[in-house]
């Protein structure tokens, strides 16, 4: 699980420097491995997000680590929809690979994650967001569980 933290921690160094313009973002979250089971882990996250790439799609990567020894690492992309000055809401999707564990079996290790997040801009440097997730291996796999984190928590913008 080290080495999954280890990775993360490097590809956020290793992100290119962005304009003044175009910032990348890093997101910390916090929450639930599973919100629609009883007794679920708690889950953390660190997420890296590049600028708008083509056709207004966001580059993202990241890790989840559940308090039960799981971990989710992925890639994937975000695509923002400005609400208003403040508010963004966004859909996004990745694909990732999993280690179950003390946690859930979630079928295999290759796993998708889809969800929407909802943010609100405090400053030019710092959101707070909610959001919820599906991860599940689109039934590529004999067993296929799935499992909704659902998290809030920070971004920031350096």
């Amino acid at each position: 699980m080290l080495r999954i933290v280890a990775f993360c921690a490097a590809l956020a160094l290793a992100c290119p420097a962005a304009s003044a313009g175009d910032p990348y973002e890093m997101a910390a979250s916090f929450g639930l491995f599973s919100v629609d089971h009883n007794g679920s882990s708690m889950v953390a996250g660190l997420e890296v997000r590049w600028p708008e790439w083509r056709w207004g799609l966001r580059p993202a990567a990241g890790v989840l680590v559940t308090n039960d020894v799981a971990g989710y690492v992925y890639g994937g992309f975000r695509y923002d929809i400005r609400l208003s000055e403040k508010w963004t809401l966004t859909p996004h999707t990745a694909a990732g690979l999993y280690v179950e564990g003390d946690d859930s079996d979630l079928g295999g290790p290759v796993e998708f994650r889809s969800g929407i997040d909802l943010a609100f801009r405090v400053s030019a440097e710092l959101s707070v967001f909610a959001s919820y997730s599906h991860i599940s291996n689109a039934s590529i796999f004999d067993e296929n569980p799935g499992t909704n984190p659902g998290v809030v928590g920070i971004v920031w913008t350096p």
